[in-house]
């Protein structure tokens, strides 16, 4: 039987229930707005940034927590995330643009812009797996195996739940 550690599940608990605070606001795609709980708003790319910046901090927080690395190996660990993360970020900033295409069309979205959106959103995500696997095997030189595959545990569920708090405030194409 495979128990699920205590401290990255409450720690994951933590982030999820802090991104799902932040993101009680309802999404305007037509005017590219986000409405906070208080009847501000603002834009949307604001608003992706904003969680961003958040998740990014909390992720560090859950990372120092959940890793078990000892000083030799955070020496080595830290360095080679920073890139990770720093390269990552170049094509998370690409799907941010591919959302705010997204609202910007919204109400008038051609088959022809849907396929655009579409083919650059499955472009990106296979990016995304590009890097992750060079990233991996960098973790896998560096470090181990094991620790590569436990960052990217973590990983995979911070950046599946930055998604689902996007993806939740999209409505389908019309």
């Amino acid at each position: 039987m495979v128990r699920l550690g205590t401290g990255i599940g409450i720690v994951m608990w933590m982030l999820f229930v802090g991104v799902f605070a932040f993101a009680q606001e309802q999404a305007d795609p037509e005017q590219g707005q986000v409405v906070l709980p208080d009847g501000q708003s603002m834009s949307m790319k604001t608003y992706i940034e904003l969680m961003r910046t958040n998740l990014r901090a909390q992720k560090k927080q859950i990372l120092s927590q959940s890793m078990g690395l000892d000083e030799a190996q955070e020496k080595v660990f830290w360095p080679i995330y920073n890139d990770y993360e720093h390269d990552f970020s170049k094509l998370t900033d690409r799907g941010v643009d591919i959302v705010m295409e997204y609202a910007k069309h919204y109400e008038n979205m051609t088959d022809e812009t849907a396929k655009d959106i579409m083919d650059r959103t499955l472009a990106n995500q296979t990016e995304k797996i590009k890097l992750r696997k060079e990233y991996a095997q960098k973790m896998e030189r560096a470090l181990s195996a094991r620790v590569a595959a436990r960052f990217f545990q973590i990983d995979a569920v911070v950046n599946k739940m930055v998604e689902l708090q996007i993806d939740s405030k999209l409505p389908l194409i019309k």
